[in-house]
């Protein structure tokens, strides 16, 4: 036998082995890549719903998709609405049209925590990658993470010349005279922020904090529990969710009353929203109004696609828009 002929067709054979997969794998590779960019072109989120008469009837903004990205969360700068979605980035587009156009392509990461908007800049949080900001409706970007320690943001506020930021790891603030970050409380995960002229709260894994003095010292008016959804109502009472179930104080954290609506359910209340004197409400049943501060609720919507997990009230043109991601 020819060993030499032998062992050369032996050494053949592997590198045809070894380099067809290359090939395959080349073209594979070639072909998920197009699809993936024909998929970004081609996003479709989730329908905005919009009310005009305080949340008794809502009208799909375009069309819907069953294929859609969800959304996250909602906002509005000047006459255009901003959706962030949970993977799918940033969108802008305006209430007359069925087409968004996606901003945001130079932010490090797709998934939006948390969305902010005030005096004509946009505030967004990346999962785990801090904060950015954009005063040009989303076409450019500035990171604001300079020594800021935590940046698994949850929440933003523009509050009093400040922007604050509800963390995995607690409050902080940041002063564009200082250009710096704070750390204004510790220890808990901050789910909400917010503020009217005389006070600030906070809905955190662990209850529910106040401020009365622009944030520069928190205290604790109710601690049983996870709080996901806290506002100040207009005549100054707090109320708050956990689970399924809607509390009320009207001195501050003093006390609390629990408020009922029906139908009730199990199902978590996924948000909380107002609109001059009528607070809006949503679980997965539908929609629910209030127009004395809580003390009593009717239903006004009942689903036919998704359920609205986002709520956002647009108090210059007295609209509340609607969103969510099916499967919540």
């Amino acid at each position: 036998m020819n060993y030499k002929l032998f062992f050369l067709a032996i050494a053949l054979i592997i590198v045809a082995c070894q380099s067809e997969p290359q090939v395959k794998t080349e073209k594979v590779l070639a072909k998920v890549t197009s699809q993936q960019a024909a998929a970004r072109t081609e996003t479709k989120i989730a329908p905005v719903y919009a009310s005009y008469d305080y949340g008794m009837t809502w009208k799909p903004l375009h069309d819907i998709f069953h294929d859609s990205v969800g959304v996250a969360r909602l906002g509005k700068i000047d006459d255009q609405i901003i959706v962030s979605t949970f993977d799918a980035g940033l969108f802008l587009g305006q209430a007359s049209e069925k087409k968004w156009q996606q901003i945001g392509a130079d932010l490090p990461q797709k998934q939006i925590n948390a969305l902010h908007v005030s005096s004509g800049t946009i505030f967004v949080g990346l999962y785990r990658n801090g904060i950015y900001k954009s005063s040009d409706k989303g076409a450019t970007w500035a990171s604001m993470n300079h020594d800021l320690k935590d940046l698994r943001v949850q929440s933003i506020l523009a509050h009093q010349e400040k922007v604050f930021v509800g963390t995995d790891s607690g409050i902080f603030s940041y002063s564009e005279q200082k250009e710096s970050w704070q750390h204004l409380f510790a220890g808990v995960q901050v789910n909400s922020l917010s503020a009217d002229s005389n006070k600030m709260i906070a809905a955190t894994n662990k209850g529910m904090l106040l401020s009365k003095d622009d944030g520069l010292s928190w205290q604790w008016i109710r601690q049983e529990g996870a709080v996901f959804n806290a506002m100040i109502l207009q005549d100054g009472a707090l109320m708050s969710s956990q689970g399924s179930d809607l509390y009320r104080s009207k001195n501050e954290g003093a006390t609390w009353d629990e408020l009922f609506y029906f139908p009730s359910s199990k199902f978590n209340i996924f948000k909380t929203a107002q609109l001059d004197q009528t607070v809006i409400m949503t679980n997965r049943n539908g929609v629910y109004r209030s127009d004395d501060s809580g003390n009593t609720w009717f239903q006004t919507f009942q689903y036919t696609d998704l359920p609205f997990s986002e709520l956002f009230a647009d108090p210059t043109d007295r609209i509340i828009y609607a969103s969510g991601m099916s499967g919540c």
